[in-house]
């Protein structure tokens, strides 16, 4: 992965999708969905440690999103995370187990995909919520896709059908685009499957550190890669936030991973993937929590 060079910044947040440059400066407050640059010009921005106000820019063709941040210095406040060895029979045991896992959820991801006026593109990935007589709802970051309400959408098979943005949260970041299933053609609308979760075993779940695994497709139906890795604090002091708690995963995600749907061993949804920080404790991977993707969700939509 690219790394944006630090220029007077104690730590910077990347976020995985591909097309939007976003960044927390010391100025005035913006929302993260603020146009910023239009000419495909990366800007980097100064930070202060004293304000941390969010803003964005489009970057242009294929360019990856990243938000820069600022940290705090001394020693109270450097995180770090402590890389644990395995063994490589374990290691390829759980690995083998999570492939599988992932395999049969191929049915519930997908790819969120727009063309830009520039002439390249922005995506996400995301995954199948809820699927009603009507509509197929569909869970992605905000910042995947706060510039544009139509959207299309890849199914695991290659199906293309077009989306619209039914609406993001304000705190977490969570969107929701839906999917007429009139759109669907019957035979792919068989095949297709929404995520499981547990809210109760979520609640329950302590500081044990869980095996977890996403899968990102392309539009023509491939997989274009899988990870295994680690869930390891289910929510966890989150710097660049507005004092949400967030969900640390050790996946070494990448571009274009940004609304990928953290599965544990067990194919339960228990987070979403939105970016990745390098600080003053190295590279740490970053998570919707369940409750928050389910609560966002829910609040969108108006369902209860």
């Amino acid at each position: 992965m690219r790394r944006v060079h630090r220029c007077r910044m104690k730590a910077v947040l990347t976020l995985c999708g591909i097309g939007l440059l976003l960044g927390l400066g010391g100025c005035a407050k913006q929302t993260q969905d603020t146009v910023l640059e239009e000419n495909g010009i990366t800007e980097q921005i100064q930070q202060s440690t004293e304000q941390m106000p969010q803003g964005s820019g489009q970057t242009g063709a294929e360019t990856e999103q990243t938000i820069q941040g600022s940290g705090q210095t001394g020693a109270g406040t450097e995180q770090t995370v402590q890389r644990s060895e395995e063994t490589g029979s374990e290691t390829d045991g759980a690995e083998t187990a999570m492939e599988a896992v992932l395999e049969q959820a191929l049915p519930c991801v997908v790819q969120i995909y727009h063309e830009t006026p520039e002439g390249g593109h922005t995506a996400g990935s995301g995954f199948i919520m809820e699927m009603t007589d009507d509509t197929v709802y569909l869970c992605t970051n905000r910042h995947v896709i706060a510039k544009y309400d139509d959207w299309d959408v890849y199914f695991y098979d290659g199906t293309c059908v077009p989306g619209s943005k039914a609406g993001t949260d304000d705190v977490y970041d969570v969107g929701v685009v839906a999917v007429e299933r009139t759109a669907i053609p019957k035979e792919v609308q068989e095949k297709l499957g929404t995520v499981s979760y547990d809210l109760a075993g979520w609640e329950e779940l302590g500081n044990a550190e869980l095996t977890v695994g996403i899968v990102r497709i392309g539009r023509e139906g491939d997989v274009l890669h899988t990870l295994t890795g680690s869930l390891l604090r289910k929510e966890t002091e989150f710097l660049w936030g507005q004092g949400e708690k967030e969900t640390e995963v050790r996946l070494a995600i990448t571009d274009g991973d940004s609304g990928s749907a953290v599965f544990d061993e067990n194919g339960k949804l228990v987070s979403m993937i939105f970016g990745c920080s390098q600080d003053a404790g190295g590279e740490r991977d970053w998570g919707v929590p369940l409750q928050a993707i389910v609560s966002c969700y829910e609040k969108i939509t108006g369902e209860t």
